[in-house]
């Protein structure tokens, strides 16, 4: 997961020019990069729900055959 639309080099720009030094500027570009690496974008979470509709597909279909099965071992 990640938040390529993060432009650290114009962010930095942005802090200087309100006036917090570089030092610090780089500190708080740092820190809001590492954890956008974490945010989950709406990319990632369509994805996650792709792959989950495939498996519960699958298990609706494995659980069908199974019902199946176990109808035609009744008597």
């Amino acid at each position: 997961m990640s938040n390529a639309a993060f432009d650290t080099l114009a962010a930095l720009r942005d802090l200087e020019a309100a006036g917090i030094d570089s030092k610090h500027a780089e500190a708080i570009v740092s820190i809001h990069r590492r954890a956008a690496e974490d945010i989950a974008t709406k990319g990632d979470l369509r994805e996650l729900e792709q792959r989950i509709t495939i498996r519960l597909g699958s298990l609706t279909i494995a659980i069908g055959g199974l019902v199946v099965a176990l109808v035609k071992l009744l008597p």
